[in-house]
C-alpha cells in the first residue's frame, strides 16, 4: 500500500486536478488520482484525526465514506478518536450505511 500524502503535496505533485489529460501551468500532463488512492487519504486522515483533510477527501476529491481496509473504515477511525465533528461528516456522507438493516 502507498504511503498517503496530504492533499498538498498530492496537489502539488499534480494529482487531484481535472483528469482527461488537461495540461498544468508548466504544460505538463495533470494525473488524477484513483479511486483507491483518494480512499487511502481519507482512511489516513480519519486516523490522524485530521477534520480538514478528511473533509476535503471527501467533498472536493469524493472519497468512499464506506472504503474497508484491514477491518478499520473511517467511521470506525473517527469514533475510536472520539471526534464528533468527523463522525457526523462521515454520517453525512453516508458511512452509516453498512450498519444499517
Amino acid at each position: 500500500m502507498a504511503e498517503a500524502k496530504p492533499k498538498d503535496e498530492v496537489l502539488a505533485a499534480g494529482g487531484g486536478a481535472a483528469a482527461d489529460d488537461d495540461d498544468d501551468e508548466d504544460g505538463e500532463p495533470v494525473q488524477e488520482l484513483k479511486q483507491e488512492e483518494k480512499d487511502e487519504f481519507l482512511l489516513k486522515a480519519c486516523k490522524e484525526n485530521n477534520l480538514e483533510e478528511a473533509r476535503y477527501w471527501l467533498k472536493s476529491m469524493n472519497a468512499t465514506a464506506t472504503v474497508e481496509r484491514d477491518g478499520w473504515n473511517p467511521l470506525l477511525w473517527a469514533a475510536s478518536n472520539g471526534n464528533e465533528e468527523i463522525v457526523k461528516l462521515l454520517i453525512s456522507h453516508s458511512a452509516c450505511t453498512p450498519y444499517l438493516s
